[in-house]
């Protein structure tokens, strides 16, 4: 019985190593609640996110994490580390994924966030790619280090301010794409202010590019 004990304890631990090894992911979802109208702002510190507009009354959030081929013991750990928190004061809700270090870079995440469409929305990221897709009122992105890509409703947007301090910001409109300013050449900045919406776009970016849609 020891024997069996000590087999199935060895077998245990090398499943969790090859784990990690080969990229076994950590899935899991949440919903919170949130007033309807408020504001929102959601954090993810590196990875990938998807922000999508939808008429609901809560904010859902898909979270997938992964340790990378080759990886060390500890990325299973920093998996099970990862949490979602969500706090609500006067300025509105805030929705944040933590446990994501931007100095380890062992660990693939990769999430999704459903949110309301009435609620002006910020969305802050470290590094990595962001995506929103639909948003319909005010909309503020940061991010340091990545891509940034938006679809907004054109009829919704009265302006967009796109800035990448080194690299390229692209809109493009129904009357066309908007050329960029380079005023420290390094950079690209775009202002489009033609919408007849009520909808203020900022994409504020430190490095990489910013590519706006209105549709």
């Amino acid at each position: 019985m020891r024997g069996l004990m000590i087999v199935a304890i060895a077998v245990l631990l090398f499943s969790g190593a090859v784990g990690a090894e080969e990229g076994i992911p950590r899935s899991f979802s949440r919903e919170f609640p949130i007033e309807t109208g408020s504001d929102l702002e959601v954090f993810l510190k590196v990875g990938e996110m998807e922000v999508e507009t939808a008429p609901v009354d809560k904010v859902r959030v898909e979270v997938t994490a992964s340790c990378r081929p080759q990886s060390d013991a500890k990325c299973s750990k920093r998996l099970e580390a990862i949490e979602l928190e969500s706090v609500t004061g006067e300025s509105g809700t805030s929705v944040s994924i933590r446990g994501v270090s931007k100095r380890y870079s062992n660990m693939d995440v990769d999430a999704k966030f459903t949110v309301p469409e009435t609620s002006a929305l910020s969305v802050r990221m470290y590094a990595g790619e962001v995506r929103v897709e639909g948003a319909g009122q005010d909309l503020d992105v940061r991010l340091k280090f990545g891509d940034v890509t938006v679809r907004q409703p054109l009829e919704k947007t009265r302006s967009v301010l796109a800035d990448a301090n080194i690299g390229d910001a692209e809109v493009f409109a129904s009357s066309g794409q908007t050329d960029p300013s380079r005023p420290f050449l390094v950079g690209s900045r775009v202002f489009w202010e033609d919408g007849e919406g009520e909808a203020d776009v900022a994409v504020n970016l430190g490095a990489g590019s910013v590519t706006v849609h209105l549709d």
